[in-house]
């Protein structure tokens, strides 16, 4: 193999995994891909983690600056690209690439809360000026018509349309910028108005127990146990467990493994209520469950079913393998 087949690139989305660790790549995320040729005619890409690329024989003699996008790449991930190769791109395991997943997702959703903190409010704000002003304004009338002098009821009357005035000059002086100054005003309103909002979407839709792997910050401490647990045991040994808690045995051993320390911390994952025969599979990163069907003698029945966390009810994980 040579560098032509491989490529750096930054995730567009957080929707595909990685073919090493399973985990999504998350959007904007350094990531390297395998091109190969499908059926001799398309080019399909299998994209990694740069942690879950191994180099092994095929690609360890390879200068990462050949390979496709290097010089894309932003400086201090082609500094981390040159590292990774040169020290023989020492693979991290399933539960080595998880835990760093979920340390960033805490470590995102703490900053998304400060951000909230300190989203701009821009209209009040703006009324806190706006209030200022007009008790300005009347502070200012106040002490220009002490200054008149009112001798007779005619200078009383003349001082009577000189507030008169003077309401009607301070207020049309408020509102006497130039349409371009106005213009900007607006457009200065607006994106502060849309800042805000975004800030304060952003910090609601983080401010939950549930970060964006699936699970409460207890759960994460206990999936993350159950891993380093499980890694010990042997492909074979997972795969009997994952039989007895009737889930299923297919996949890579990173694969059963996330399946095992998942069930231990949640329980086992029934089957589809809708169709009644897919069995569900968990994201652990979003905590959503999706039914991709089932074989009906010879017939595969599609069903394509979403459920949330609050709609799947966990049976107890069985731990002991008779």
């Amino acid at each position: 193999m040579s560098a032509k087949d491989l490529v750096f690139d930054y995730a567009s989305s957080s929707r595909a995994a990685c073919k090493g660790c399973k985990v999504k790549i998350q959007k904007n995320e350094l990531r390297i891909g395998v091109e190969t040729l499908f059926q001799g005619e398309h080019t399909t890409t299998a994209w990694r983690h740069l942690e879950c690329f191994s180099l092994g024989r095929k690609y360890k003699d390879i200068d990462p600056k050949e390979i496709e996008g290097y010089y894309d790449l932003k400086k201090e991930d082609k500094v981390k690209v040159i590292d990774y190769f040169e020290g023989g791109g020492q693979k991290k395991s399933a539960v080595d690439r998880l835990i760093s997943v979920i340390v960033d997702s805490e470590k995102k959703k703490k900053q998304d809360d400060e951000d909230k903190d300190d989203a701009y409010d821009y209209d009040a704000e703006q009324q806190k000026k706006k209030g200022e002003q007009e008790k300005e304004q009347k502070r200012s009338t106040r002490s220009r018509l002490r200054r008149k002098p009112s001798s007779s009821s005619e200078e009383e009357d003349d001082s009577s349309d000189t507030e008169d005035d003077l309401d009607d000059s301070e207020t049309d002086n408020s509102g006497s910028d130039s349409d371009y100054e106005r213009e900007k005003a607006i457009q200065r309103q607006n994106k502060h108005k849309k800042l805000a909002r975004k800030k304060k979407s952003k910090g609601k839709n983080k401010n939950n127990s549930q970060l964006n792997m699936g699970y409460t910050p207890e759960q994460l401490i206990k999936f993350k146990e159950n891993l380093q647990f499980y890694e010990k045991k042997t492909a074979e040994y997972l795969k009997a467990l994952l039989g007895v808690n009737n889930q299923p045995k297919t996949g890579s051993k990173d694969e059963l493994l996330l399946k095992c320390a998942d069930g231990k911390t949640l329980g086992q994952i029934p089957i589809c209520s809708e169709c009644g025969g897919g069995k569900l599979r968990f994201d652990i990163q979003t905590g959503i469950y999706k039914c991709p069907g089932y074989m009906d003698d010879d017939v595969f029945q599609h069903c394509g079913k979403k459920f949330t966390i609050e709609q799947v009810v966990r049976q107890p994980w069985i731990d002991d393998i008779i």
